[in-house]
């Protein structure tokens, strides 16, 4: 999910403002630094449990969020290579991963909140969330159809308001579809379904590479 809004992100700045791209910019791509927040589920059971279960004596299953967070810098140059972004993304990805500060911001947010209260948590979380430009957030959604008072369900998308970001990039999962949401300050960014479509368009041209390059090594 990185490396596609990486590769699409990077395209619509460098039609902006890119003056190797845009004659009427004089800034350049390379000088542009953004990071994001990257939300991690530190459950240890990742997957969607069922609500008997949950229910059940001594049930392991915890009620309530447990999500930490990260942030990233976010590679935003122009790359022949598509791949490269998938590169950078899966390089910072698994050193966050391995490291403790998706856990340790759960545990300063909780404990923020116990013992000072929600307001302390709000101008914490405005402290350190207004140091990036985007959140980003997948979710793994429903593998099988359902419905809502017999009326069947097409999709399911998710987003947040009130946080300081520019941009805010949620990917929901459900069946077989994935669902690109995106919340956008149309101050900073007036045509967010440009921004989209060049983030879908990222996605497919990875998809399309990674089968002409299968497709080459069968035939070699």
């Amino acid at each position: 999910m990185i490396g596609m809004v990486q590769a699409g992100l990077s395209r619509y700045l460098s039609e902006k403002y890119d003056s190797k791209t845009n004659p009427k910019s004089r800034k350049s791509l390379e000088n542009i630094c953004l990071r994001g927040v990257v939300f991690f589920n530190l459950r240890p059971n990742k997957n969607i449990e069922e609500f008997a279960k949950m229910m059940a004596k001594r049930s392991k299953s915890r009620w309530g969020n447990s999500i930490g967070y990260a942030m990233i810098p976010l590679w935003l140059r122009p790359e022949n290579d598509i791949f490269e972004y998938i590169r950078r993304a899966k390089t910072i990805m698994d050193r966050k991963k391995l490291s403790l500060e998706p856990l340790f911001s759960y545990v300063l947010l909780k404990l923020t909140v116990e013992v000072f209260g929600f307001k302390a948590l709000k101008n914490l979380a405005t402290r350190i969330f207004g140091r990036s430009a985007i959140i980003l957030s997948n979710v793994p959604g429903p593998s099988e159809e359902i419905s809502i008072f017999d009326h069947q369900i097409s999709y399911v998308a998710a987003s947040i308001s009130g946080v300081p970001q520019a941009l805010i990039i949620h990917m929901q999962s459900y069946v077989n579809k994935a669902i690109i949401n995106l919340g956008v300050d149309l101050d900073v960014i007036p045509d967010p379904h440009h921004l989209c479509d060049l983030i879908v368009e990222s996605l497919r041209m990875m998809k399309s590479t990674a089968e002409e390059t299968n497709s080459a090594e069968l035939n070699v």
